[in-house]
């Protein structure tokens, strides 16, 4: 923030916006520049010049060099008293970064030099630079990693020779619908620029609040350092009150705060009080406990009212006040319309979901996630004293793509190469291209946003929970992964990444469901491969459903047993409660002279559970690729034993609750059924 004095009351403050084409902005209409939006901002007090340049460099061997041009001349003949610098997206052209990137450094330094003793500038601001999307043509071959690498050398730059550094990606980096060429914003594009560069100028003055995710009656975790965030008068002083715990903190130039609570015990409820030197916030009933985050596609957003199985008996539970949950809901349903013009563009903006903390007896719970219920009233059964939370986020029939930020996707030679056009990829399942065509019908934006969009789904949702601590995560989807499983298990290993560095926890616990049962002939091999994913990928832990499924239906209306098995997963992972509460695991097997003995862990006892007392679900194949059915089973403690004769030579195979809508009926003590899987013989 820079304080200017003025000699005198006809003087003006002058603003000189050095740039490419971005600053220059030739394509848009007059006035819509960023220079000129910011004039308006900035009031008659100032003088703001557009000396952009198209196609320019910052590097002075470049293809086309600023300071070889004569914008750059006349703005230093206009001896500004501010400047602003946006150059380097040109540098990242072939031309240009390979040849003479060693320079830049030295090349942006003269630049800045420039302005300081020629022009006689107070003060420069360098910026990063507004971002490059996936489907610029050159990103792939080069731009990407240029890119990055002339957006270090920037901040170095700036921390060096301590110049305020102006963050342009920052804004629009989740706003790929600004983009119509993937690199150069429209008018409402230049106008976050401008808004962005006016807050560095002119300090913010926000009335004093907490950002969203927070609220009265809200679940913090347990055990952490927690962060507390929000938005007040640049500068000031910032006093926190929990219980008798006293903190301060300070509002940045930018006009956000931050203030970090020491980890504390389980416990509450608490009143939680900001204030400043004009206003307060108060929050009431605060507990700290364990939350969880409940994400996926439609069986994780599945209703409570809409269980047939639990919905009588919970919506009569009375339910502890510290057991609470915050169900982000969205504005629209991906069902079979198409969006009005209000919804496309809250949409776009990423204002997709709005939510806030609540407790279970409300009527409102019928609308919370079954299998979050579901969770919450067997983990609260097993931690009675222990305050819980759901922080529910899902969307129907949501794609992997779309909870993994932009970043991670861009930087996977696969996934960026479709990202950009995703609604006619083929890795995108079909489903999502044409139901997400239907909702888009009446959009005219080139990259109009959607859940199913890839990142959308983080950078509307998961970005924004990022700062807020939580023990794991709970993760019901893959419905529309399962038409390719060999990319889902690119993608799935992505997300889990994607995540822990979002929540800055390597080790974030994450438990999955096996996709249920169904007459779709592609879910058994996809099932599968959830579950070899489970050894491939660090605490992340998989529970099948497939006995709770529907022929026909791909949303089960008995969730409960999926609640209750994600929560002894927790159990068995995170308090340290080891009663076989994961599913059988096959640890190893042994040919015989007339069969196979399995060998299980996570088991003492098996047993048959559909009130029948014979096991199915087994099937081997023969090297002939014939499938054989009706095995004989023999189910002794935690092995099972395979009749299959003098033949089993011949068998290549074995596979387990394989049929698309499986009748497998093999559990542990614990009701838990042996997952889908198959093994080479």
């Amino acid at each position: 923030m820079l304080t200017l004095s003025i000699s005198s009351a006809q003087e003006k403050i002058k603003v000189a916006c050095i740039g490419n084409s971005v600053t220059e902005a030739l394509m848009l209409p007059a006035g819509k520049d960023y220079p000129s939006i910011l004039q308006q901002y900035l009031g008659n007090t100032y003088d703001v010049r557009n000396f952009g340049v198209s196609g320019s460099t910052l590097l002075s061997e470049g293809h086309k060099p600023y300071i070889q041009s004569e914008k750059y001349r006349q703005s230093l003949a206009f001896k500004p008293n501010i400047v602003i610098i946006a150059l380097g997206l040109n540098d990242t052209d072939p031309r240009n970064w390979p040849n003479y990137g060693d320079h830049f450094i030295a090349d942006y330094n003269s630049l800045i030099d420039s302005y300081f003793k020629q022009a006689q500038a107070k003060q420069v601001y360098i910026c990063i630079n507004t971002p490059i999307f996936s489907g610029h043509k050159r990103f792939l071959s080069g731009t990407r990693d240029w890119y990055d690498a002339i957006q270090e050398r920037i901040k170095s730059i700036s921390h060096t020779r301590n110049l305020p550094l102006i963050d342009l990606r920052q804004p629009l980096h989740n706003r790929i619908d600004l983009f119509d060429d993937f690199l150069h914003p429209n008018a409402e594009g230049t106008q976050i620029i401008a808004e962005t560069i006016f807050h560095h100028l002119i300090a913010p003055e926000y009335k004093l609040s907490v950002d969203a995710i927070y609220g009265s009656g809200m679940v913090l975790q347990r055990g952490k350092d927690i962060k507390l965030t929000g938005r007040g008068k640049a500068f000031s002083t910032i006093d926190l009150l929990l219980d008798t715990q006293r903190l301060q903190g300070k509002v940045d130039s930018l006009g956000r705060w931050c203030v970090v609570l020491p980890a504390q015990p389980a416990g509450g409820p608490y009143s939680l009080t900001i204030r400043d030197n004009r206003d307060m916030v108060r929050l009431d009933s605060v507990y700290f406990g364990d939350v969880y985050f409940a994400s996926g596609q439609s069986n994780m957003a599945f209703e409570l009212k809409l269980d047939t199985m639990q919905v009588h008996r919970l919506q009569q539970k009375i339910w502890p006040k510290y057991i609470r949950y915050f169900k982000n809901k969205a504005i629209a349903e991906t069902n079979k319309i198409s969006w009005d013009a209000a919804t496309l563009e809250k949409t776009n903006k990423l204002e997709f979901f709005n939510g806030k903390w609540s407790d279970l007896n409300a009527a409102a719970s019928m609308h919370y996630s079954a299998i979050g219920v579901a969770f919450l009233d067997a983990l609260s059964a097993y931690l009675p004293e222990v305050p819980l939370a759901i922080v529910e986020m899902a969307v129907g029939g949501s794609n992997t793509e779309s909870w993994i930020d932009r970043k991670t996707l861009e930087h996977n030679p696969v996934t960026a190469s479709y990202i950009h056009n995703w609604l006619t990829a083929d890795f995108i399942q079909d489903f999502c291209r044409t139901r997400a065509a239907l909702n888009l019908k009446n959009s005219s934006v080139k990259n109009q946003r959607h859940p199913y969009q890839p990142a959308y789904n983080f950078e509307a949702g998961v970005d924004k929970w990022k700062d807020f601590q939580i023990k794991g995560v709970l993760w019901y989807q893959g419905e529309s992964n399962a038409h390719n499983a060999e990319l889902h298990e690119l993608l799935f290993a992505m997300l889990l990444t994607s995540w822990r560095e979002a929540w800055n926890a390597p080790e974030l616990p994450f438990y999955y469901v096996q996709l249920s049962g169904i007459n779709r002939p592609s879910w058994p091999n996809f099932r599968n491969s959830q579950r070899q994913l489970e050894g491939e990928v660090e605490r992340a832990w998989v529970v099948p459903s497939y006995d709770v499924g529907d022929s026909l239906n791909v949303h089960p209306t008995n969730k409960y047993p999926v609640g209750l098995r994600l929560s002894q997963a927790v159990r068995a992972t995170l308090y340290g409660d080891f009663k076989n509460l994961l599913p059988p695991q096959l640890s190893g097997f042994s040919k015989e002279k007339d069969g196979l003995l399995l060998h299980f862990g996570h088991v003492a006892t098996f047993q048959v559970a559909d009130g029948s007392d014979v096991p199915v679900g087994f099937e081997l194949v023969d090297k002939f690729g014939k499938i054989h059915h009706n095995l004989a089973v023999e189910l002794k403690d935690n092995t099972i034993q395979l009749k299959i004769g003098d033949s089993i030579s011949s068998f290549v195979q074995l596979r387990y609750a394989y049929q698309p809508y499986t009748r497998a009926n093999i559990y542990n003590e614990n009701l838990i059924p042996i997952p889908t899987f198959k093994i080479d013989l």
